[in-house]
């Protein structure tokens, strides 16, 4: 989508791991996180509950660090992923001003 913006927001390694786990648990779905190699997610057996993320930045993950995660602002509270819902709901302070956001597609296309 044309408008679709990005911004930067701190969150607890916890809370990433949760949302992660909680959208990437089944068939895809609006909203999945995406993210980069430096993530590794330890896939159960069938019906055994989500995954675990084990690593952010080939590190492994620290439940109480604060992350810095780029992503779309909107997924943060639009209830696609409950952990990051819940949190951001209860934490809006830390969400960023709109002055912050970054269009994705006028950020990629200064790239061509």
């Amino acid at each position: 989508k044309s408008d679709e913006v990005v911004a930067v927001v701190e969150m607890p390694g916890e809370v990433l791991a949760e949302g992660i786990a909680a959208t990437h648990a089944g068939d895809p779905i609006p909203g999945w996180m995406q993210y980069d190699d430096g993530i590794h997610e330890v896939y159960p057996a069938a019906g055994e509950g989500p995954p675990e993320v084990m690593t952010v930045g080939w590190q492994p993950i620290e439940h109480d660090r604060i992350y810095r995660v780029a992503t779309k602002i909107g997924d943060l509270t639009n209830g696609q992923s409950r952990p990051l819902t819940e949190y951001y709901t209860e934490h809006p302070e830390l969400l960023p001003p709109k002055g912050a956001y970054v269009n994705v597609h006028a950020e990629l296309m200064g790239y061509f």
